[in-house]
């Protein structure tokens, strides 16, 4: 069975929101970035990537987005390595 063909103004709405998806994914890498900047200074293998694009030639900001994505695949890391019901056993109903 073939699924029927999706309308245009749907697949258009679909488009609009992965646009704005992907400006609030870039706003907040920029924000988590260039407000961060602390988190650099006292980590020391964050300072030394940075320090390493910086020396390769990037962009202030080009190695602050690659220091934002490190920072997020530890909090993914940390978030994984959790018990399965740790989010569910710590957060009391209202």
């Amino acid at each position: 069975m073939k699924k029927a063909p999706t309308p245009a103004h749907v697949l258009a709405l679909e488009a609009k929101e992965l646009k704005r998806l992907a400006r609030e994914k870039t706003a907040a890498l920029r924000k988590a970035a260039t407000q961060r900047f602390a988190c650099v200074m006292n980590d020391p293998s964050l300072q030394a990537t940075y320090k390493a694009l910086k020396a390769r030639g990037k962009y202030h900001t080009v190695a602050m987005f690659d220091i934002a994505r490190r920072l997020i695949w530890r909090l993914v890391a940390i978030i994984k390595s959790l018990p399965k019901n740790y989010i569910q056993s710590t957060v009391q109903p209202a």
